[in-house]
């Protein structure tokens, strides 16, 4: 096994980001925090950001390229953490950009307390049109045994991104390697959530100096059947993490299984995709685990069709329902 150096890895992503990587990188490349190494994954862009990341890549020993094809911002972090050889690994998309403080106040604090997480929860959300901090705020400060368990406890209250952190690699490396591929949206939670569950020590910080672009965000475009899949798919990996903590499965279900999974079959066309959906096994998983008792009355009838196999019955009901609301 090879021994991790002292420092930070930084796995930036890239697809087609031709307008935004040079902004990315150039944030990243001039960061006060030094002791880095810069892996850029290319999941197979058709436009012209390689070349743009080939032309920091000459400029600055500390970049290393990695080209790869085409399948998703999942697949690419789990090819970035492969070729990473530092302690500590972060993951900023390549449409993002980070203030030059960034990275050497959150390693300041992995240095000096030896956590296996350290968590800024506070960034700016970028538009065309404004700015906006988001994040809840919580204390600064180093969360051990009690503590810890109390923030995990609050865990839907930390973003579930894997870009607002710096994880030990040994403390994460499992949750990327174990993110499902099919995984069209929620792959961030499928990692950060169980690394979140499983870390013996999280230093919480307040800094927004993450900028989140919200334009040019990867395109979902693949519509109500696949996000439905997707979601369900990270219910299951977050169910098995929550294991024990009965208020987190709770939440699951109102946050994944109800504002999510149950919103998007209800968007869902016609009986045939939704039987699809309700044979996939990661929807039986969730129709075999979740809560149904506790949700409001349309959801447990939409989950009472799915478990009998009544597709036609269950899309006639979608359309009154979806009817009555509008009206």
């Amino acid at each position: 096994m090879v021994e991790l150096q002292e420092g930070l890895s930084v796995v930036v992503t890239n697809y087609n980001n031709e307008e935004f990587i040079a902004k990315c990188l150039d944030s990243i490349c001039n960061q006060t925090f030094k002791n880095m190494e810069i892996i850029v994954v290319d999941d197979g862009s058709t436009d012209n950001s390689l070349e743009i990341i080939q032309k920091f890549a000459k400029a600055d020993a500390r970049i290393k390229v990695v080209k790869i094809e085409h399948k998703g911002a999942a697949h690419a972090r789990k090819a970035g953490i492969r070729a990473s050889a530092k302690q500590y690994i972060t993951f900023p998309d390549g449409d993002d950009w980070v203030d030059e403080n960034l990275y050497a106040c959150m390693m300041e604090k992995a240095i000096e307390e030896k956590v296996d997480i350290v968590c800024d929860n506070m960034y700016i959300k970028e538009s065309r049109d404004c700015q906006e901090i988001v994040g809840k705020e919580f204390e600064t400060k180093i969360y051990r045994e009690e503590e810890l368990e109390t923030l995990k406890n609050d865990i839907f209250s930390i973003a579930p991104s894997l870009w607002g952190k710096i994880f030990r690699v040994d403390k994460v490396k499992k949750h990327i390697e174990n993110v499902d591929l099919h995984t069209q949206v929620s792959n961030d939670m499928q990692a950060a959530y169980p690394a979140i569950m499983e870390a013996e020590s999280i230093y919480m910080l307040n800094i927004p100096g993450y900028h989140y672009r919200l334009e040019h965000r990867s395109p979902s475009g693949r519509g109500a059947f696949i996000k439905a899949q997707s979601y369900a798919l990270t219910y299951r990996r977050l169910h098995q993490s929550f294991d024990g903590y009965s208020q987190l499965l709770e939440m699951l279900d109102q946050k994944i299984l109800s504002e999510r999974i149950l919103f998007l079959v209800a968007a869902l066309p016609n009986k045939n995709k939704l039987k699809m959906l309700a044979n996939t096994e990661e929807m039986q998983y969730v129709l075999r685990n979740g809560n149904i008792a506790k949700l409001n009355k349309n959801e447990k009838k939409i989950c009472k069709l799915l478990q009998q196999s009544h597709y036609g019955l269950l899309t006639l009901y979608i359309r009154i329902f979806n009817t009555l609301e509008l009206n």
